[in-house]
């Protein structure tokens, strides 16, 4: 049997990722989320990541966070975690009061500088004080429903800055859970000693033992 060629083993690992996909953001009368972007970043000055990217992250790394805007009915806790189970929680500090203000220069807001050690790990937005709210992740298989409760934005021109927006209601039948995601807008960047780390999706992750195999098997095919 005739070994696979090179090309047919990257379109194959290509074809193992998945396609991109985009949750919607759907209008309320709050301040849409993309408001709070161009006027911080500028119309353009953002891109849209795809929800399959921006599960899980990766990385030993510092990041700086400043939170951007708050349309919500509660004070909001960030943070980010490995295991999940409330146990290796790493909170921005202070938590960010829900006071409805947003588009304001990044200054103008709290800023926290949270580390994590190597391993891949998830973003939460934990708002208190509403008993129909509940900590909700970046990773959907861990949010009711599995509902996708954060999108992202990478900013253009600043590699390694992304604007991760929240909606923090939880998916029910609740009309509550208006699914605008501008209940919590954070900046993170990542920072590693003078190194700059990127997110690390599974996707990627399996595009990368993909070509670990074709590198074996082309070592393999020069040899025989």
């Amino acid at each position: 049997m005739r070994p696979p060629s090179l090309l047919t083993l990257l379109l194959l690992a290509a074809s193992a990722l998945p396609a991109d996909s985009f949750t919607p953001i759907f209008g309320s009368p709050e301040p849409a989320v993309a408001t709070t972007l161009d006027t911080v970043y500028g119309a353009g000055g953002y891109t849209r990541v795809s929800d399959d990217l921006d599960q899980f992250w990766q990385g030993d790394a510092i990041l700086s966070v400043v939170a951007i805007s708050s349309y919500a009915g509660a004070t909001q806790a960030f943070g980010l975690c490995q295991i999940c189970d409330g146990s290796d929680d790493t909170l921005f500090a202070p938590s960010i009061t829900a006071d409805g203000i947003s588009m304001q220069p990044l200054t103008a807001f709290a800023q926290s500088t949270l580390s994590l050690g190597p391993g891949l790990f998830r973003f939460f937005n934990d708002p208190s004080g509403v008993a129909q709210v509940g900590r909700v992740y970046s990773d959907p298989t861990l949010n009711p429903l599995q509902g996708d409760h954060m999108v992202t934005f990478s900013i253009n021109g600043q590699p390694n800055v992304y604007a991760l927006a929240f909606e923090d209601w939880l998916f029910t039948s609740d009309p509550e859970s208006d699914r605008d995601y501008n209940d919590l807008v954070v900046q993170v960047s990542f920072l590693r000693n003078d190194i700059q780390t990127t997110p690390e999706p599974a996707s990627a992750l399996l595009l990368g033992g993909g070509l670990l195999l074709i590198a074996r098997l082309a070592r393999r095919r020069q040899a025989s």
